[in-house]
């Protein structure tokens, strides 16, 4: 077999300077996508970290733990009382979820499991207290509100397992 041969030097700088183009020609998109890629997964990362770190700090300073156990106790002991108005329907809770459940997938895999798993545990939770928000309890709703304030009361005891996916978001 023969082998080619350039010795013009005019022709070999052509053609390592074409070989180093098209390297670079790929290398740069690709290098500039995957770090475009990567500031947007930090970015959505602390977004959700802020928010879910937001919805956990006025869970606490709200004393959700302690006005659910209150009221299960009183509805517990046939009391019938009427349930305070907690959530506004109108408000959205949740804008930079909402806004950004395209790029949940950007996240890994368990953390974005964790991160859907949070929000839509505490946007049931919402929506349930906002069907029995305002009634007063009675022989015909008691079971129901016990369920739904059953289910509010588990999410709420589960906040420090938010406040570990706050701290792994904001790795």
């Amino acid at each position: 077999m023969g082998q080619i041969v350039i010795e013009d030097p005019t022709v070999l700088a052509a053609l390592i300077g074409a070989v180093s183009g098209c390297v670079v020609g790929i290398l740069f998109p690709l290098t500039f996508s995957w770090l475009q890629n990567r500031q947007l997964k930090r970015k959505i990362r602390r977004a959700f970290a802020a928010e879910i770190r937001s919805v956990v700090t006025v869970t606490q300073i709200a004393g959700l733990d302690k006005l659910v156990n209150n009221l299960l106790v009183q509805i517990e002991d046939n009391l019938n009382i009427k349930l305070p108005n907690i959530f506004v329907s109108e408000l959205e809770y949740d804008p930079i979820f909402s806004a950004n459940t395209n790029n949940v997938g950007l996240l890994e895999p368990r953390i974005a499991a964790e991160v859907v798993s949070f929000y839509k545990l505490t946007r049931l939770n919402r929506f349930r207290y906002l069907i029995i928000q305002g009634k007063t309890v009675n022989d015909e709703n008691r079971e129901h509100v016990i369920a739904t304030l059953s289910y509010l009361k588990e999410a709420v005891e589960s906040i420090d397992r938010y406040l570990e996916l706050v701290a792994t978001l904001e790795k």
